[in-house]
């Protein structure tokens, strides 16, 4: 099985950064030959920085049925027959009321970079609500080196208090 971040299924694509466990092979996007018909630009500035929305690329739609598709497949491995269904459409973009950073070295939040643990900083994510964001700028724009290193798990709660 080869595994290729940044592709799309049905796309030509050139790899970089190949990597070999015992059954599959990890690889980047180098360049795309032959784009999917619903590929978009990811609107997230902290795409393939980031190590999370590795679907940003596809339309939403898109990422659903994929979405679908890994489920499927999970259960099909595990040997789960799972009836028929079809995941809900919500927004695509502010529905996270919880989100977990690390405070790097300048004390600023910070996601962890894809495939490591080096951060990355952050100040807004696409895919936490308003209030999370908030927060976040707020966190950024006052750094605590003192707590560098530290894990905060911004929570929003029923009265949208984070």
């Amino acid at each position: 099985m080869r595994l290729v971040f940044g592709a799309l299924p049905g796309e030509t694509v050139e790899t970089a950064n190949e990597k070999k466990s015992k059954s599959v092979i990890f690889a980047d996007t180098a360049r795309i030959l032959s784009p999917h018909p619903r590929r978009i630009k990811p609107p997230c500035p902290y795409f393939c920085l980031c190590g999370g929305c590795d679907l940003q690329h596809a339309s939403y739609d898109l990422q659903l049925e994929l979405k679908q598709a890994m489920i499927n497949e999970c259960a099909d491995r595990a040997g789960v027959r799972l009836p028929p269904f079809a995941l809900l459409p919500s927004s695509p973009f502010g529905y996270r009321n919880r989100l977990r950073v690390r405070l790097n070295g300048d004390g600023v939040p910070s996601f962890f970079k894809r495939g490591s643990r080096t951060p990355q900083p952050i100040e807004q994510c696409l895919c936490a609500c308003e209030t999370i964001n908030h927060k976040l700028k707020e966190m950024t724009e006052n750094p605590r080196p003192e707590s560098s290193g530290e894990e905060i798990q911004l929570t929003v709660d029923s009265e949208g208090v984070c």
